[in-house]
């Protein structure tokens, strides 16, 4: 994707007011399908905010989806400092999905990563709200392990 495409739906994101600019931002997150590059990642991780979008962001999960896991955990960590802050909500639905699928991509992933990073990966993963929300992270001792292995990097 291209400059002018980030640009575009940066403004869109943080403007929308109206149902046709949901739509035009649907329409340029789908452009993105199939072609998920890191720097695309870093523009789609920059429309999480604490606001209702009325199920858009639905659509940046999607590109998500299908894009490479890699690419996607290095843009969601590396925006980890805006999401927490500005986005709690989206930070923790998204670290809790990477946690329940990918927990040893996003442990060698976040062993890469600043240790601001990390400290709020940490703060993130030791919140109960992910640690309740699956049984699997309260029962399974070997993914506890895990969990801590993470906040320890």
């Amino acid at each position: 994707m291209n400059t002018e495409w980030g640009k575009k739906l940066l403004k869109i994101s943080n403007e929308r007011e109206n149902p046709g600019m949901d739509k035009e931002f649907v329409d340029l997150v789908y452009q993105a399908e199939d072609n998920c590059s890191l720097e695309t990642a870093r523009v789609l991780m920059k429309t999480f905010f604490d606001k209702d979008d009325y199920g858009t962001q639905e659509s940046v999960n999607s590109v998500f989806a299908s894009a490479n896991k890699e690419i996607v955990i290095q843009a969601l960590l590396e925006e980890l400092p805006r999401l927490a802050k500005e986005a709690p909500e989206w930070a923790h639905c998204l670290i809790g999905t990477e946690l329940k699928f990918r927990p040893e991509l996003l442990k060698k992933i976040a062993t890469q990563m600043p240790a601001k990073i990390k400290n709020i990966l940490e703060k993130i993963i030791e919140n109960k709200k992910i640690m309740n929300s699956d049984p699997k992270y309260r029962k399974n001792s070997e993914y506890r392990n895990l969990i801590n292995n993470i906040s320890s990097m």
